[in-house]
């Protein structure tokens, strides 16, 4: 699940397992999509 409260935004993957694989895949999916001009994010 991801939560991005000053955008009004929030998203919930389903998969099969919680791996880091998994999260990795959703973050990068995030940024290409959301973010393409990004250069770095941080928490």
């Amino acid at each position: 699940m991801e939560v991005e409260p000053l955008a009004g935004r929030r998203h919930v993957a389903v998969t099969e397992r919680r791996t880091r694989q998994d999260w990795a895949k959703q973050i990068k999916q995030i940024l290409d999509e959301r973010y393409p001009a990004a250069i770095k994010f941080g928490w």
